[in-house]
């Protein structure tokens, strides 16, 4: 048997929800766009999608260290005594954690270069990816 709806609240009462398997068939014009752009390059130039993945992995990673360098300062901050102008350590340790996040900001800038640079180039795909959710859609 088969329930279908396009209410997403549905209200199924938990003796018949324990028989049943929800499958949630909804989608976005532009999640299918997405998916199917995705699919093609994957397709036509799997270097372009490679390189893609690779550098939103390294775009997390620099924003993951940052954050843990931010953490660091507030740490060192909070565990400093004394006067904060004459702890010579503690000033070592917030120029060295300056230089990092200066060399993490300069590397997300080349990363978000890099990134619109390979969404130029998927663009030229984009025609494809649209027309395949209006067809879908359609359908």
């Amino acid at each position: 048997m088969y329930l279908c709806t396009r209410d997403p609240s549905i209200d199924i009462p938990p003796t018949a929800s324990s028989l049943l398997n929800i499958i949630n068939y909804s989608i976005t014009k532009s999640g299918l766009e997405g998916q199917l752009l995705s699919i093609i390059i994957e397709y036509e130039r799997p270097e372009l999608e490679i390189q893609k993945t690779k550098a939103l992995q390294q775009e997390e990673q620099l924003k993951i260290s940052l954050a843990s360098l931010e953490k660091k300062l507030l740490e060192q901050l909070a565990t400093s005594h004394g006067n904060i102008l004459e702890n010579l350590t503690l000033i070592k340790n917030l120029e060295e954690n300056k230089s990092k996040a200066n060399t993490i900001e300069k590397s997300l800038e080349q990363s978000a270069l890099l990134s619109e640079s390979l969404d130029n180039q998927r663009k030229a795909y984009q025609f494809l990816a649209v027309n395949g959710a209006k067809l879908f859609l359609l359908i």
